[in-house]
This record gives structure tokens, C-alpha cells and sequence, in this order.
């Protein structure tokens, strides 16, 4: 191989060293196997880029770059504070069983028969008020593909008043924007809910971890039974402060069946229906 100035890697192939630039050795170090300049001109191509092989490959690197930068991160958190980060998947799932066992008045045989409904939330800031978030008319966003401006979209909470139903009107009566809307107030004074801190950490990593394992374990229920459509997606890497909780709570009532002609469970959106300007929670 001639040398022309670039650097130059050495790699033990078939019991031999053998010489090669650096972006081949690159590629070598990603993929697994050996090419040559040609080959990985080629796969790094736009038509390799975009055909299953090369989605796959592109998958696998970005999910090794995650677990990397989540590793750096943690190892950063447990210089912060005194409490350590979670290190093992299995670690939060421990914590959400324990949790679950010690919860048995909560996470019991109502729960699974589905007379019981309930929204696990996670907060660092006031957890009354974050309970019944999911009840509120929280707007989303996008950027249009082509203008690149800012296009908000109606909010989608779980549950709603129907048009029908003797608080939608007197809400409406009220003056509210949006009658359909259930206030926490409402949840907790008409539908008879209950909230209660599961957990705490000085950490939003373990705080989130724990969140996600109690929602991943619920996943399987019909919406309106669980009030959370997914399972968390929020930020996890926070530097932690003196003064400040990270708490798992839940909320819960065994109300909601008794209120079926008053409320709507909203499903899941579609994202061809959002596109096109036809959410409309009265269809």
C-alpha cells in the first residue's frame, strides 16, 4: 500500500498485520468484518444507506452511540451526588416489583379486573398538580415539512366529558375554553380519586428508570384502564440538586365505570388524521 501522508491502522487478519487507512480500519471497527476501500465506498453509499441492510446497521450504531453516552452520563451522576445511578436494567425492575408488593391495597386483583383505573406520573416539581396532567388540553407541536414553521396541534387528553353529560354543560355555562376538559378537581372531588408517592430519589435517572418499569409492566391494559397512553419518553439525565425530590406517584379511582355516559376514553391518535387536520374529539 502506498503511503501518502494519512494515517495508517495495523489489524491481525488471517494470523498477518496488515496495513490500511484509517477510514478503512474505521469501517473494520464498526461493522465486524473486512472490506476493501472499494467495498465501503460502496456501502456508504445513499443506495446501501437506504436499503434494509444499511437501516439495520444504521440502527445498530446509533444504539451503540446511546448506550455509550448513557454510560458516560451515569458515570458523571455518580460523582454528583452520594446517591448511586442505577447500573443494571434489572435494578428499577427490582424497585418496581418491590413497589408493587408493598402496594397490594393499589396494584390488587381491581386493578387487573379492570374496576380500577390509574395514571403512574413521575415529577420534580409538585406532584398534586402533575397527578392530573394527563388530563389537561396540553398542545403539541410540529414543523411543517416544507415551510419549516411551527404548526400546533389539539391536545389529546385520556379522558373527556361528553357533549351530553351535566358537567360539560356547566362548564360551558362556566365560561371554560374547552368544557370537555376534566379538571383535577373534578377527578378528585366527582370520581373519588386517590394519589399516593411510590417513590423518591435525588436522581430523575433512578426516578424515570422507575417510572418506565411501572408502566412497562402495565403496558398490556386497554387505555382508559391504565390513564397513560405510553410508556415515559421524557428527558432521564438531570445534574442534581440539593433542594430537589424526584418522586413516582399514582393516581387511581374505581369511579370511572359508574361515569360511562358522562365520559369518553379518547383513543390514540393516528398520525395520517393529525397530518391532515381531522382530529376532532367529537368524531
Amino acid at each position: 500500500m502506498k503511503r501518502s501522508g494519512a494515517i495508517f491502522a495495523k489489524r491481525l487478519q488471517n494470523g498477518k498485520l496488515q496495513e490500511c487507512d484509517a477510514r478503512t480500519a474505521t469501517h473494520r471497527f464498526m461493522f465486524g468484518k473486512t472490506s476493501t476501500r472499494k467495498q465501503y465506498k460502496r456501502q456508504n453509499s445513499k443506495r446501501y444507506r437506504n436499503s434494509e441492510h444499511g437501516k439495520q446497521v444504521k440502527r445498530q450504531c446509533t444504539k451503540r452511540r446511546q448506550t455509550e453516552k448513557e454510560a458516560e452520563r451515569l458515570a458523571v451522576l455518580a460523582t454528583l451526588s452520594d446517591e448511586p445511578p442505577f447500573k443494571e436494567v434489572k435494578e428499577p425492575i427490582a424497585e418496581a416489583e418491590r413497589i408493587i408488593n408493598d402496594n397490594q391495597h393499589i396494584f390488587n386483583e381491581r386493578l387487573d379486573s379492570g374496576l380500577r383505573s390509574f395514571y403512574i406520573f413521575y415529577t420534580g416539581s409538585d406532584a398534586h398538580v402533575e397527578s392530573t396532567r394527563f388530563l389537561s388540553n396540553r398542545n403539541s407541536y410540529r414543523n411543517d415539512p416544507v415551510t419549516n414553521d411551527v404548526i400546533y396541534t389539539i391536545g389529546n387528553p385520556v379522558l373527556r366529558w361528553k357533549e351530553t353529560s351535566e358537567y360539560y354543560k356547566q362548564r360551558q355555562l362556566d365560561g371554560a375554553p374547552d368544557p370537555s376538559i376534566i379538571t383535577g378537581e373534578q377527578f378528585r372531588n366527582i370520581l373519588g380519586a386517590r394519589m399516593k408517592i411510590l417513590y423518591k430519589s435525588k436522581l430523575q435517572y433512578n426516578a424515570r428508570m422507575v417510572e418506565d418499569s411501572l408502566q412497562y409492566k402495565y403496558r398490556h391494559l386497554d387505555l382508559g384502564q391504565r390513564l397513560f397512553r405510553d410508556i415515559d419518553r421524557g428527558p432521564k439525565f438531570e445534574e442534581p440538586e440539593e433542594a430537589k425530590l424526584h418522586q413516582v406517584g399514582v393516581i387511581y379511582t374505581d369511579r370511572l365505570q359508574e361515569f360511562s355516559d358522562d365520559i369518553v376514553v379518547m383513543p390514540n391518535r393516528r398520525k395520517e388524521d393529525v397530518d391532515a387536520g381531522r382530529w376532532d374529539y367529537h368524531s
